[in-house]
């Protein structure tokens, strides 16, 4: 196959692609057609320009398979990354709840000692309450007595003012 470069005013934007002529003369395809066997100098030229195709196709391929790996280490990291992450997120969710759990435990047992607690102090309320009547009864019976034992003081006064002014 004959290739011919690109001139000026045609400039080859593809460095990668094989350069294709952009017209045959008709002396290069007759040379094509007639005389495969014997090299000429435009053969030995297209020889040597598709050995630089292959050299920039080898390192093209090189330089992909290197791309390719840093893309694989890339997506590896970033996935690494996302599922740390996500195992950090999972993390934080489990402590979240395992917080909140502890929490409610902690609110449910103070509630339970403070109403146990609000029990306790009814039930002493009530048991003083109860004293405090006991000993207003015995008061009260004490201060009957008193009236009892001072209205007797006061019956025996006056029986001996009698005996004494008889």
């Amino acid at each position: 196959m004959n290739v011919a470069t690109p001139g000026k005013d045609a400039p080859n934007l593809d460095k990668t692609a094989p350069k294709r002529a952009l017209f045959s003369s008709p002396s290069a395809v007759a040379h094509n057609k007639t005389n495969i066997s014997t090299p000429t100098t435009t053969d030995k030229h297209n020889t040597r320009e598709s050995k630089n195709l292959m050299d920039n196709r080898h390192m093209q391929l090189a330089d992909n398979e290197q791309m390719g790996d840093v893309c694989k280490q890339l997506r590896f990291i970033f996935i690494e990354k996302a599922h740390a992450s996500e195992d950090a997120v999972n993390d934080m969710r489990k402590q979240m709840t395992e917080m909140q759990t502890r929490q409610k435990a902690e609110l449910e047992m103070l509630t339970r000692q403070r109403e146990e607690m609000h029990t306790r102090q009814m039930a002493e309320m009530k048991m003083l309450k109860t004293i405090i009547e006991q000993q207003w009864t015995i008061i009260e019976q004490q201060q009957t007595i008193l009236r009892k034992l001072q209205q007797t003081i006061n019956n025996l006064m006056q029986a001996v003012k009698r005996m004494m002014l008889q």
